[in-house]
């Protein structure tokens, strides 16, 4: 036993990557150090679409989180398509296929975003929702049962 009543250490510690010169593995998902600006880039851009669809819908669902997740996994594509093309000495096929990756990227980024419908509202979109929590309010504190689906038609 150590001092700290701790059991001492059994075995050496592992410097095989010392030795041989390999590097630590990344788990997947996650950047290597060198990139590690980038990662940042990422959780703002996540934190700033979580902010956004929180100032829209007063909360998140488990389907907006689920856009949100998917809108940055595309960002972060892009970016890291984006830091491939500036590396140097990197073939012209390597950097149409980098290319086509940022556009990929972009389309599903687009696509994700365009799910959580964060445009804004038009007064009268507005009055409408207002007025639909003011009903829903109604019937919780008068304890109504809720109202019946109607079919309206759109003009």
């Amino acid at each position: 036993m150590t001092p700290n009543n701790l059991p001492a250490r059994v075995g050496a510690p592992n410097v095989g990557p010392l030795r041989n010169g390999s590097r630590a593995r990344v788990a997947l998902g996650t950047l290597p150090k060198r990139l590690a600006r980038l990662g940042r880039g990422v959780a703002e851009y996540r934190r700033a679409l979580e902010a956004a669809v929180e100032a829209r819908w007063g909360h998140i669902t488990p389907e907006a989180a689920h856009h949100i997740t998917l809108a940055a996994e595309a960002f972060q594509w892009g970016a890291v398509a984006r830091w491939t093309m500036r590396q140097t000495g990197i073939s012209a096929g390597d950097t149409l296929k980098a290319a086509e990756a940022i556009v990929k990227a972009g389309q599903a980024r687009n696509a994700a975003v365009a799910k959580l419908d964060l445009r804004e509202l038009t007064p009268a979109e507005q009055q409408a929702q207002q007025y639909e929590d003011y009903l829903v309010s109604a019937r919780q504190r008068q304890r109504l049962p809720p109202a019946a689906p109607t079919t309206e038609q759109e003009p």
